[in-house]
């Protein structure tokens, strides 16, 4: 499920990694949507729409780094 927190989560910080490992990133993750996946990695949740915060801080990363299969 592209949905899945624990799918967006990990997808997200695959794409952190990658950022960190390729020292001239040219679309990093935002400094926001970082946060909240930091923050969010010790929660629990069902769907990715349920965590608003997370939602909205990488909504668009999610949309960049992120296979959604839509």
């Amino acid at each position: 499920d592209p949905h899945s927190q624990g799918e967006v989560v990990a997808c997200l910080e695959k794409a952190m990694v990658k950022e960190a490992e390729e020292t001239d990133a040219q679309s990093p993750a935002s400094d926001k949507c970082k946060q909240a996946i930091l923050r969010v990695a010790e929660l629990s949740s069902d769907d990715f729409h349920l965590d608003r915060h997370l939602y909205f801080a990488c909504r668009d990363d999610r949309e960049r780094f992120c296979d959604t299969g839509q």
